[in-house]
């Protein structure tokens, strides 16, 4: 009797590791958020390219992370891992390419993306691809205090959720702010400090924004940048660097269309 129950016990065991094992590696294919896991997969490889190319998911349409390019690395993705998880992605390439760094990091994404103070997305795009067990060394106490602020947190980085598309439901509050989140201005200046550290030039820009909003974000826009919610240096180029399209070339406030996706040129970034 004894020996069935041990056997048992270790069937089942094995059981469990082969399905962790199988969960693991068939998992990304059937995420919400795959792009995050592709982004992060180009994070960690090893391989010279001149540029790095951070951002939202209008960026992601522009330099979609599941590709490879000879000289640039694609790592945009989408807002809801916030600019704390592009961060963690630059530092990734750094650590693996130290001895071939690019020359230079731009950060590609729409003025909401600056927005952003954790979501209701962040429990499935930035809790789990970005587990605190190994990016709890670059979160800040205020990113900390955000994340414990997310209904069950901690079970993010429990297998059978993380890779599977279980989300929680919870409501943030946010802090008084124009355009730029306290999160975002965090991370932001870290991204400008470690990238400066490691002689990569730092560039933020915008895609192009609907035109019907023009009003709306240029005052904004300015209205931040007058209240100091990013230092001019960083700020003051990406505000210049906002341009218009027509409402025809969108599917919905700031995604492209595919035949306008086709005639945008890269080379502008």
């Amino acid at each position: 009797m004894r020996r069935f129950i041990l056997e048992t016990l270790l069937y089942i065991f094995l059981l469990v590791v082969i399905l962790i094992g199988y969960d693991y590696g068939q998992f990304i294919e059937k995420m919400n958020g795959k792009e995050v896991y592709f982004s992060l997969r180009q994070s960690k490889t090893k391989h010279y390219r001149k540029k790095i190319m951070i951002g939202d998911s209008v960026g992601h349409q522009l330099f979609p992370s599941a590709q490879d390019n000879d000289t640039v690395a694609y790592m945009a993705c989408n807002q809801a891992v916030t600019m704390a998880g592009m961060y963690f992605l630059l530092q990734n390439y750094i650590e693996t390419n130290r001895d071939s760094l690019p020359k230079e990091a731009i950060l590609l994404c729409t003025p909401d993306a600056l927005h952003n103070d954790l979501d209701i997305y962040s429990f499935q795009y930035f809790l789990k691809p970005f587990k605190q067990s190994e990016y709890g060394k670059w979160t800040t106490p205020l990113l900390r205090e955000r994340i414990h602020d997310v209904r069950l947190w901690w079970a993010s980085e429990l297998p059978f959720v993380r890779t599977s598309n279980f989300t929680t439901t919870y409501c943030l509050s946010h802090a008084d702010y124009i355009q730029v989140s306290p999160l975002s201005a965090e991370y932001i200046i870290k991204m400008d400090s470690l990238l400066t550290a490691n002689n990569i030039a730092f560039v933020m820009r915008s895609v192009p924004l609907k035109d019907i909003y023009q009003e709306k974000i240029d005052g904004a826009l300015q209205a931040s940048l007058q209240a100091g919610e990013l230092p001019e240096h960083i700020y003051q180029p990406y505000i210049q660097s906002v341009s218009y399209m027509p409402s025809s070339a969108y599917v919905d406030h700031c995604h492209f269309t595919y035949e306008v996706l086709d005639t945008i040129s890269r080379q502008q970034f």
